[in-house]
């Protein structure tokens, strides 16, 4: 989709909370991430507990998700760009979920910085 995003759409990306945690990690960061560590940070996030202690297998279900169904989503958008070979996630130019992300940001307890 080129140019802004449509109202309806903005809204289905920012309605789940996966796909809210993906944005503001690439917001907050350098806009690129490996998918296979935004698994493991957003499994850790889900659980409230240490990377270190989250079981492979959930880690494994979140990847797939992401895989399969949020991160196509997300591209479909515009948002981002995912290179399925290197599996690199980068944020793209389009900007107009970031006054609404905000907004929700502290009421979802989305983080501010990355999951260790």
């Amino acid at each position: 989709m080129a140019g802004k995003i449509m109202l309806d759409s903005l809204f289905e990306l920012l309605a789940n909370r996966r796909r809210r945690y993906i944005l503001c990690r690439l917001l907050d960061g350098t806009g690129r991430a490996d998918r296979r560590e935004l698994a493991g940070e957003i499994a850790a996030w889900d659980a409230a507990e240490p990377a270190s202690a989250i079981r492979e297998e959930k880690m494994k279900r979140v990847f797939v998700s992401l895989l399969h169904h949020h991160l196509p989503k997300m591209e479909d958008a515009g948002v981002i760009e995912h290179d399925a070979n290197s599996g690199v996630v980068t944020l793209t130019d389009a900007t107009e979920f970031e006054p609404l992300l905000e907004a929700v940001r502290d009421v979802d307890e989305l983080p501010t910085e990355r999951t260790e």
